[in-house]
């Protein structure tokens, strides 16, 4: 299943696969399982699936936007705006230059 996962995007029951993977093996799925489960249900518009999925995949820039704006397409209006907030700590602050 996991090669479905990361291979199967346009077979006709894709998301079934994704649900039962992250159902019933989610303890033995990896960072980079959760990345390509992730990316599947976001371009399959699975986007609170999806956002969940990005919050357990390997912490990267696209991964912690997605994970917010996914709740926030979701509706999940007080989960969005809190990683949102995890997402803009994370960036790290800019060195000012000094003035010409």
């Amino acid at each position: 299943m996991r090669l479905i996962a990361e291979h199967g995007l346009y077979r006709p029951d894709y998301s079934t696969y994704l649900n039962r993977l992250t159902q019933s093996y989610k303890a033995q799925l990896t960072p980079q399982d959760w990345q390509h489960i992730a990316f599947g249900y976001w371009e399959k518009q699975l986007y609170k699936e999806g956002a969940l999925a990005y919050a357990k995949a390997p912490p990267t820039a696209q991964a912690a936007y997605r994970t917010a704006r996914g709740l926030q397409l979701a509706g999940e209006e007080t989960q969005a705006i809190a990683a949102y907030q995890r997402m803009i700590a994370a960036i790290p602050k800019q060195q000012k230059r000094p003035s010409p």
